[in-house]
């Protein structure tokens, strides 16, 4: 399980992610600020890597880097695959639930959120 280990195979490449940080502030941010950059900052790092597109989530790509980065561990795939399918239904139906919002849609911090805490229960 994810929790008793201590190293986890990395995704999502560095580089890809520094625009993200630099408009949205990867990094420790004031606590009213988190929420909205944190939201921005995830939305834009599924955009980036391709995990989402349109406001959607592409769940084939999640599929795809998962399996990329877990090939050596089949255990660790089954449960990031099984979890990643029950996180995007689950935000997809929460996205459908809510009203539209200016600003950055909470589908990908929502799902990511649920991942993370799936993997690390």
């Amino acid at each position: 399980h994810p929790k008793d280990c201590c190293v986890l195979p990395s995704l999502i490449e560095e580089s890809l992610l520094q625009n993200c940080k630099t408009l949205h502030g990867g990094e420790p941010l004031q606590r009213t600020l988190i929420y909205e950059r944190g939201k921005c900052f995830i939305e834009c790092a599924m955009n980036a890597t391709g995990t989402m597109a349109n406001g959607q989530l592409d769940q084939e790509r999640i599929l795809e880097l998962i399996e990329g980065g877990t090939r050596d561990d089949p255990s660790l795939m089954q449960l990031f695959q099984s979890n990643t399918l029950h996180c995007a239904q689950s935000a997809n139906k929460k996205r459908l639930e809510q009203q539209i919002r200016t600003g950055c849609s909470s589908l990908a911090v929502d799902f990511v959120g649920c991942v993370n805490i799936l993997n690390f229960l």
